[in-house]
């Protein structure tokens, strides 16, 4: 057992490095961001700290250098991204220069951080933005040509590299899917022939393979793995 009977606490996150024989877990714990750490006999649950004006946060991922992504909320701002360099660390956290929200989506083995920034007026758009730990510095995943919007699918946990689905400015062209890496930049990723839209799912760990599915014209949808280019 992870954790105590009645003590509110759901898993967020397992990470793959064992410590003790098993792994790390995290938890959200009512509003309470905690990790759980085996000690060889039993695990031992303890509570990430949070900035001093939150009112609570959430831990989203961890990785196997024992650090930590999450969102803490306020009560007179928006949420903001965060990160723990360690399970014991005083946290940092991403502003948005517009005032608007930020949350923390994955989190890889290199520490990079997919982060939504969002409008909270209803209907507006979301941009990604890939944020390393510099205070309030994380620039934006960029926008394809022809895309009205990207929706960062899935982020690998060896590399850095995302899968997406690209939401056309033409209503009328179908949803693609794309990559992006600071090395190879954005990458357009075929569709599955016989489909229409194509929306992403998933990418490996070493970012070599994607999948997500694609729809037919009758409106059922088909699963597809494909080789992603570059790396």
């Amino acid at each position: 057992m992870v954790s105590n009977r009645y003590d509110n606490c759901k898993v967020a996150d397992i990470n793959d490095e064992a410590h003790n024989g098993l792994p790390n877990v995290a938890l959200n714990c009512g509003n309470s961001p905690r990790v759980a750490t085996y000690d060889g006999v039993k695990y031992l649950v303890n509570t990430l700290k949070t900035p001093a004006d939150a009112t609570n946060c959430k831990v989203t991922a961890i990785n196997n250098s024992d650090k930590a992504a999450g969102t803490c909320h306020y009560t007179n701002g928006p949420s903001k991204a965060t990160f723990w360099s360690s399970f014991d660390a005083v946290p940092t956290t991403l502003a948005s220069a517009n005032g608007y929200a930020t949350e923390t989506q994955f989190f890889n083995e290199n520490d990079l951080i997919v982060v939504k920034e969002k409008d909270t007026t209803p209907g507006k758009i979301v941009r990604p933005r890939l944020w390393r730990q510099v205070s309030n510095q994380a620039p934006y995943v960029p926008v394809p040509s022809g895309c009205n919007l990207i929706q960062v699918e899935a982020l690998a946990q060896a590399v850095d590299k995302t899968i997406m689905t690209c939401v056309p400015t033409d209503s009328n062209a179908p949803l693609g899917v794309y990559t992006w890496s600071p090395a190879e930049g954005l990458t357009e990723v075929l569709g599955m022939a016989g489909t229409e839209d194509n929306l992403a799912r998933a990418i490996s760990i070493s970012g070599t393979l994607g999948g997500g599915y694609g729809v037919t014209p009758s409106g059922s949808a088909q699963a597809f793995q494909v080789s992603l280019p570059g790396l």
